[in-house]
Order: C-alpha cells, then sequence, then structure tokens
C-alpha cells in the first residue's frame, strides 16, 4: 500500500493539538464530497460528527474508519509526507516508526499532496509497485528514507537515511530568553494579530535540522483555557528566509505547532523525546485557572532545513494562527476565552520555556 499525506486518528484529522480544523474540514466537505454527491441522495453531518466529538473518544475514533492501527499491518508500504501542508505533515511518521511491515519506505516531501502523488512521486510509486504487486526485481534498491532537504529561499537537495528519525539526531534545547519583542500588529494577511517574538543570536555555524521540533513553554491566561501557536522562522539580516519549495512568496514558516492549554495532559508512556503525545481524553481536561502559571508541551510538526551561519532562528508565539494560514482554512475560535483575555508566556530562570530541534552531522546525509 502507498498512503499518501493521510491521517491516522483524531491529531491528524480533526483536532491538531485539540483545536479544530473547521474550515478546511468545511472546505473539503463542500467542495470535495458534497460537489460530486450523487442527486436525491442522504449523506451523513460529516463536519457536524467531528464538531460533537471532540475528543478522543473510542466510540466515534476507536480502531475503526476514523484511527489507524498501524501495529497490525505488515504488507510492505510506501508512505509519503508534506512537511508546509495546513493539514497531514504528521501521521506518515507515526506509521513509518510503528507498521510491524518488514517493508517499509519513508518520503518526506515538501509539496501540493495531490499533484505530487502523480507528478513528483510517480517513478516511486510505480517502481515500489512494480516490485511488490508484479514481483519485479529493481536494479538498485531504493532507500528507506528519502527526503526533500530544503536550503532556504525555494532551494532544495535530495538526501537519504536509514531510518527515521535519522541516525545521530542530536535535540538541542534553546531556551528563550525574557527579553522577548511584544507585537500587536504583526500583519497575518487579513487582520493584525498579537504575537510574542524570540530570536537567537546569529548562528555560529551552519545547522542542518531534520526531525522532529517540539516547544515547552510555561503559560498563563486570565481566563480559562488558551490557544497556543508556534511558528519557528529564519531570519536573514531582518528578512524572513522562505522554506516552502514550491509556492513562491509563500508566508508558511520552517515548521509549526499548536495546542488548546486545557488539552496539555500527555501519556508518559507515549511521549518520546520526539514529540508529546497529548491523551485528547474529557476525563484529563485541565482548564486554567486564571493567573496561575502551568507548563506546556507542544508537539511541533517534523520538518528539514538547512539554517546558514549567521542566521537566526525565530519563534513566534501567538493566540490564533499566524502568518502563513490560508484564508477560509482558519481553525476554530472560541469568543469564550479569546474576547478580552491577556495570555503571558514566561521565560528565564524560573519558568524555562524552550524550543527543541533536532540537528543532525551534515555529512550523514
Amino acid at each position: 500500500m502507498a498512503p499518501i499525506s493521510a491521517d491516522g486518528d483524531i491529531r491528524d484529522l480533526a483536532y491538531p493539538g485539540g483545536i479544530f480544523l473547521e474550515g478546511y474540514r468545511r472546505w473539503w466537505w463542500n467542495e470535495l464530497v458534497l460537489s460530486v454527491k450523487l442527486p436525491n441522495t442522504e449523506v451523513e453531518d460529516y463536519v457536524g460528527g467531528l464538531r460533537s466529538h471532540p475528543w478522543d473518544d473510542e466510540y466515534y475514533y476507536g480502531n475503526g474508519a476514523l484511527s489507524a492501527d498501524f501495529p497490525s499491518i505488515d504488507i510492505p508500504v510506501l508512505t509519503a509526507v508534506s512537511m508546509t501542508n495546513t493539514i497531514h505533515p504528521r501521521s506518515g511518521f507515526k506509521a513509518f516508526s510503528t507498521l510491524s511491515s518488514r517493508v517499509k519506505r519513508l518520503m518526506v516531501m515538501d509539496a501540493v499532496y495531490s499533484g505530487n502523488m502523480y507528478k513528483d512521486f510517480q517513478p516511486d510509486l510505480e517502481a515500489f509497485f512494480d516490485q511488490y504487486l508484479k514481483g519485479e526485481k529493481l536494479v538498485e534498491e531504493p532507500p528507506i528514507v528519502r527526503m526533500v532537504l530544503r536550503t532556504g529561499d525555494g532551494g532544495w537537495q535530495w538526501r537519504t537515511a536509514s531510518t527515521w528519525p535519522v541516525p545521530k539526531t542530536e535535540y538541542r534545547e534553546l531556551f528563550l530568553g525574557p527579553e522577548a519583542e511584544y507585537s500587536a500588529d504583526v500583519e497575518d494577511g487579513n487582520n493584525a494579530m498579537p504575537m510574542a517574538v524570540f530570536e537567537s543570536a546569529p548562528l555560529e555555524e551552519d545547522l542542518e535540522l531534520v526531525g522532529h521540533f517540539r516547544a515547552t513553554l510555561w503559560v498563563s491566561s486570565t481566563t480559562s483555557d488558551a490557544d497556543v501557536f508556534v511558528a519557528l522562522r529564519v531570519i536573514d539580516g531582518g528578512r524572513e528566509v522562505p522554506y516552502r519549495t514550491y509556492e513562491t512568496g509563500s508566508t508558511a514558516p520552517l515548521t509549526w505547532g499548536c495546542l488548546k492549554v486545557s488539552r496539555r495532559a500527555t501519556n508518559p508512556q507515549r511521549s518520546t523525546v520526539e514529540r508529546p503525545w497529548h491523551t485528547h481524553q474529557r476525563e484529563d481536561a485541565q482548564p486554567l485557572v486564571p493567573g496561575e502559571v502551568v507548563k506546556i508541551d507542544v508537539e511541533i510538526m517534523p520538518a528539514t532545513g538547512r539554517v546558514l551561519k549567521g542566521h537566526q532562528l525565530r519563534v513566534e508565539i501567538s493566540p490564533v494562527e499566524g502568518p502563513g494560514c490560508l484564508p477560509g482554512w482558519e481553525r476554530e475560535y472560541h469568543a469564550s476565552y479569546h474576547a478580552g483575555a491577556t495570555n503571558r508566556i514566561l521565560a528565564g530562570a524560573s519558568f524555562p520555556s524552550s524550543i527543541t530541534i533536532p540537528v543532525v552531522p551534515r555529512d550523514d546525509l
């Protein structure tokens, strides 16, 4: 099988970080499903079903049509993911690491999945199916992991690895300083938005970033909940270095992640150094006490990027999705805890907020 940019469970399908993908799911349903529905036929209220099941409950998700049981799959699998898509960037990595298949391959791309399935992936798909459906022998065995390593300003290179995460990955924790810039007028293309911005000193060496990112933040709010969006960007002399390779002029970050703070509970047995595993169970909900400081772990999507010496890493933290979000695909916004609220990101020795980045040896790829 060859799933391309697929969803594995509630964390991909509808509630990444616990925040409903309302705009995208409504667009997908209206444009790709209802538009081809047969006349005089009834359909389920798909978006309403997702909205009425905001938790990872066994009844709705379970091990059925809306969740994948990856360990039960033992046939040859080629899976592919795209790094800068609003959706689908997560599950392929989870599938690759948990499949029981003796033969499994991963492709890490930066492209629109509906197009690259029939263009960029075509030779890989044909070779894979020739080998495992037709029984043909290949002249050369393909790499287990093949990835697009983005080099900035639209550039990229092919790289390969023997597994994922890439061997010899070093996870570096970068602590956010208390001298962060606060801006209330960052433009997201439609409206002004508040944002806390942390920038590193210019790098003293090139960094090869390949793998999983995460943010550990200490936060508080004047209300009972908060949405936290984290974006990682690269700055060169005040200019943002764009890393998306297939769409010029895009404001998509190098990588991103989000979390509804009341959904911060994690499962220690399923969490790893690569990413926290949030339970998304109703009984684990932890509403905020106004003014109380809590620690949260934010899963940030896997990505690749070469960051050059002298460039800076820029961490943006905001209560709504920042620049790069497609108009009409916005996530659910709850005025009940957004309107009039003041959210705080704390940093420093007493509250060591940080972002963890995956650094790999340049010569090993």
